[in-house]
């Protein structure tokens, strides 16, 4: 019987500020452990039509709506973020 190492994934978030107020407005979460639904890239191009910018894990990693367009992948949606009105 051998153990096996834990392995220890992490995701730096660097959240940026203009005028002492911070850029992202919201953070909308799409998938929970409890509902986890893929998209396909017929849906991702739906999507990625709407107000915000969607973040993806995919068979690539996790991808920006962008990355995912270029590569022309689905993936499971993990959120979708709203900037303020003068970002985007």
């Amino acid at each position: 019987y051998r153990q096996q190492k834990k392995r220890i994934s992490q995701i730096r978030c660097i959240l940026k500020y203009s005028d002492k107020s911070p850029i992202i407005e919201t953070i909308q979460l799409l998938s929970t452990p409890g509902s986890k639904v893929g998209w396909r890239f017929s849906r991702v191009v739906h999507e990625c039509s709407r107000p915000g910018h969607l973040i993806f894990l995919t068979r690539y990693g996790i991808l920006t709506e962008t990355e995912a367009l270029r590569a022309e992948v689905g993936g499971l949606p993990l959120c979708r973020l709203f900037l303020h009105d003068w970002k985007q």
